[in-house]
């Protein structure tokens, strides 16, 4: 799987258009791979929604994270409860807790040291992979194109 790049100035990087996993998506925190970053990797690098394939979705990085949330708070009734005010959600550069002012405030950690973890939203990079989908949405399918 291809994990989202944490090197250097990553986390300010944008696809020009990324795909946000449903609900479906989101580890509840008591999970072990809520509690750390290697888990929801794996997890994102596994996920498959709507067509789009496994091995293809990833962890936004920081500036998406924060940019999804801009528009959420510009569009509340459009972009509901996509992310909740108060709680703390992965990113590939660390955690993100979402304040009730809708800002977010960034811990740049790998693992959590308490009992419950974050939840995630996976992403997948329509700009580089397209928007082609598989043909059975029921069968999991690693991609099947070439990085």
């Amino acid at each position: 799987y291809y994990p989202t790049s944490t090197e250097d100035n990553s986390y300010q990087v944008i696809a020009p258009k990324f795909r946000i996993a449903s609900a479906y998506a989101v580890l509840h925190t008591n999970v072990d791979a809520a509690k750390n970053i290697d888990g929801l990797r794996k997890r994102c690098a596994s996920y498959q929604e709507d067509g789009y394939p496994a091995g293809r979705w990833r962890l936004p990085t920081e500036a998406e994270f924060k940019i999804i949330l801009s528009q959420v708070n510009k569009n509340p009734s459009t972009l509901p409860q996509m992310y909740i005010k108060g709680y703390s959600y992965w990113c590939a550069h660390g955690v993100g807790t979402v304040q009730s002012d809708g800002s977010v405030s960034m811990n740049y950690t790998t693992k959590v040291t308490t009992s419950d973890g974050h939840s995630a939203r996976c992403v997948y990079d329509e700009w580089y992979w397209g928007s082609e989908r598989i043909d059975s949405k029921n069968v999991f399918t690693w991609g099947d194109m070439p990085r």
